[in-house]
């Protein structure tokens, strides 16, 4: 259980919604630039169109060794087309103008997060038009300063974690 005293996000309103009409989530993963912005940008209105809840929003990687070969395929290609950090962002930012307005989660490996820095990740990400983050090779333990910037920022930190995970998360690095 994450505590925290912020409004209602877009992500739990979408929840709450798709609960009450007994729906699950459709999410799906889109790595952003692949293979070019403009494909991109298109996907994600398009699978909007045809009833995606929200994104994950694939923050290309170049050592993509936990994911599987059509992801390192994408992040690949996205990468050979210049697609970077801050063009990530960019991107988002472009797809909320054009009407992207479902959910939007960056997901992306920890090393990407702490060499732009958490706070300036976050407050980009936000400022973008992002709704939270996904970061698999965080641990619990570890999360703190990433926790404290996602909600300076307003935005939901989600965790994956297996079943068996007994712990709980009161304050930025306190972990029970």
């Amino acid at each position: 259980q994450i505590r925290g005293n912020h409004s209602m996000s877009a992500i739990k309103q979408k929840f709450d919604e798709l609960a009450k009409a007994g729906r699950k989530a459709y999410l799906p993963y889109v790595c952003m630039g692949d293979p070019d912005e403009e494909f991109t940008v298109s996907l994600l209105k398009t699978l909007q169109e045809s009833g995606a809840d929200g994104f994950e929003a694939g923050i290309p990687f170049s050592d993509t060794l936990a994911d599987g070969q059509t992801i390192q395929a994408a992040s690949d290609r996205a990468l050979k087309n210049g697609m970077n950090v801050s063009n990530a962002l960019k991107l988002v930012a472009r797809a909320r103008r054009e009407g992207v307005s479902v959910p939007m989660i960056a997901m992306t490996y920890y090393n990407i997060i702490f060499h732009y820095g958490d706070e300036k990740f976050c407050a980009d990400f936000k400022a973008a038009g992002g709704d939270g983050i996904i970061v698999p090779d965080v641990p619990l333990e570890e999360c703190g300063p990433l926790l404290e910037a996602c909600r300076k920022n307003s935005l939901d930190l989600i965790f994956l974690v297996a079943p068996t995970t007994i712990t709980r998360v009161d304050e930025p690095g306190e972990v029970r």
